[in-house]
């Protein structure tokens, strides 16, 4: 299993860098300014690829992953599970209501929604060729 979460590591890190270096290609989208009088010149600070948000993918707690995780992590206080791998640190958390929200260093140190949202369907493509349900959330910050 560990063979498994390291491939879809290395598959969501690719996917997101090819989304980074198509949002780079396009230019900046968004315009980082402080005018909260919605002025005609307002000072414009920096340039953003995209918004910035955060993801992760929801699995069920009924899988093999993650009781494989379960079995192989460190727990917290909370009752998270952390696994150091070779690629970075896998976190899984109980989710609010149902399952597992997955959490997988795919990010490439961004924050870009679009490039996190593709790292983690890269990933999530490598689960589900081994059997491993589950689908991207993602939300804006």
């Amino acid at each position: 299993m560990k063979d498994i979460l390291e491939k879809a590591i290395v598959e969501g890190r690719k996917t997101a860098m090819a989304k980074l270096a198509d949002l780079e290609a396009q230019g900046p989208k968004w315009r980082v300014v402080d005018d909260p009088n919605f002025t005609v010149k307002p000072k414009v600070y920096g340039t953003m690829l995209d918004l910035c948000g955060f993801a992760h993918i929801k699995v069920s707690g009924r899988n093999s992953l993650v009781s494989w995780i379960k079995k192989h992590a460190e727990k917290d206080g909370n009752g998270n599970y952390k696994l150091e791998t070779q690629h970075g640190r896998v976190r899984l958390y109980k989710s609010y209501k149902t399952g597992y929200n997955l959490y997988l260093p795919v990010e490439c140190n961004r924050q870009e929604i679009s490039v996190l949202t593709a790292g983690y369907e890269g990933a999530l493509r490598v689960l589900a060729e081994q059997g491993i349900e589950g689908y991207v959330v993602s939300r804006l910050d």
